[in-house]
C-alpha cells in the first residue's frame, strides 16, 4: 500500500558517499527474534536508491505505530532490520524526492522476511 505523498525532508542515514553494503544477519541475531532485509529502488528505472532509510514500527492497539527500529539505506539499495521481536509491524521505507511507502509485515523469531519496495519520484512543491 502506498501512502499519499508527503513533503519529508529527512535527513539520510548513511549518505556520507562511502560505499557500504548491509550485512546479512547473523544467526545469534536471530534467536530471539526476526530480521527483514530489503532493497529499495526506483519504480521506473528499477535503479537502486541508495538515500533514504527504512524504519519498523510494531502495530498498536487503536493504529497508532511508535518507532522500533530506523537504519539507512545501502550504497546497492539494500537494508537490514534485525534482532526485531515477533509481531505485526509497520515497515516504512522513504527516500528524499519519492513518495514514501508503508507495508505491513508480520515478524517471526527465527525467519528472515524479504521485501522489495519501488518508489516514485516526487516533486515536492509548497516548502
Amino acid at each position: 500500500m502506498t501512502t499519499p505523498a508527503v513533503c519529508d525532508s529527512i535527513s539520510p542515514l548513511g549518505a556520507s558517499g562511502a560505499f557500504a553494503v548491509a550485512r546479512i544477519p547473523r544467526v545469534d541475531e536471530m534467536r530471539e527474534g526476526g530480521a527483514v532485509v530489503g532493497t529499495v529502488t526506483d519504480a521506473q528505472s528499477g535503479q537502486p536508491l541508495w538515500h533514504g532509510d527504512a524504519s519498523l514500527a510494531p502495530r498498536q492497539a487503536g493504529g497508532t505505530a511508535h518507532g522500533l527500529a530506523r537504519v539507512g539505506v545501502d550504497s546497492l539499495g539494500g537494508f537490514v532490520l534485525v534482532a526485531v521481536p515477533p509481531g505485526a509491524y509497520t515497515l516504512r521505507v522513504r527516500a528524499l524526492h519519492y513518495k514514501y511507502e508503508e507495508r505491513s509485515v508480520v515478524v517471526r523469531a527465527g525467519a528472515v522476511d524479504t521485501v522489495r519496495v519501488a518508489l516514485h519520484y516526487y516533486v515536492c512543491r509548497g516548502y
